[in-house]
Formats: C-alpha cells, structure tokens, sequence
C-alpha cells in the first residue's frame, strides 16, 4: 500500500502520523506475505502501535474537544474499539506469540482505511477551519 495524495488530510501532524502508520503496516504486510514474520519485529510494531494510541489518539482527541467537534463522541468510540481490538492483540501476542500477526495485520488494514481514510479525512477538514485563524 503506498502513501499517496488521496491519503493526506492536510493537517500536518496528521498525515504525518499516518504515514509513519501506513510504513508499519507495510513492514508488517511484507512479512506475512513472505512468511518470515520475526519476533522481535513484530514486537517492535506493536511497541509502535500502543504510542501510537496513546499520543495520536490523544491528539485528535485533544483538538476535537477543542475545537468543540460535532462529531467527538462518535469518533472517540471509533478509537475506543481499535484501541480494545489491539489490546486483545496484544494480550494474545503475550501468550501465543508472532501467530496474531495476520490478525494485527488485517486490524490495521481495516483501521487504515475504513477510519483515517473516512473518519479522520471528515475530522481534518473540520480542523482545517482552525489552523487557517
């Protein structure tokens, strides 16, 4: 999956965090394809995915109750879900190890596209009126 324009929101922090997340899935789509998943990469994504939860979920977070965003409660129940789904993923990495890769995998693929890709894009023009004042 490549990064392209359709991907970019234009909030800056955004599609920069996004970026850097659709690169992780990427790694992690190239190691399940050619089925040499390591450990300690795997563990590295996930290390990646739970800061990714914490500062970028809390970001947009922050500026939708900012910014006083109609769709807040929605988009917060959206990022409380991914965020038990990767949790399970984790608790179940702990236990069974690499084999919840293709699990992590097709998460974030749906998360990718179904949330930043709709979700956000609607979150990120209703910032752009904020950045611009």
């Amino acid at each position: 999956m490549e990064w392209d324009e359709n991907c970019e929101h234009g909030i800056e922090w955004q599609d920069n965090q996004h970026k850097e997340l659709l690169e992780k899935i990427n790694i992690l789509l190239e190691s399940v394809a050619i089925g040499k998943e390591d450990k300690e990469e795997f563990r590295q994504i996930l290390i990646f995915i739970s800061g990714y939860i914490k500062d970028h979920l809390t970001e947009e977070e922050y500026y939708m109750k900012k910014h006083g965003y109609p769709r807040l409660d929605n988009h917060i129940k959206e990022h409380q879900k991914f965020t038990e789904d990767f949790n399970i993923i984790l608790s179940v990495f702990k236990y069974e190890g690499i084999e919840s890769s293709v699990e992590l995998l097709n998460k974030l693929t749906t998360w990718f596209f179904n949330h930043t890709q709709t979700t956000d894009k609607l979150l990120a023009k209703f910032l752009k009126k904020y950045e611009t004042s």
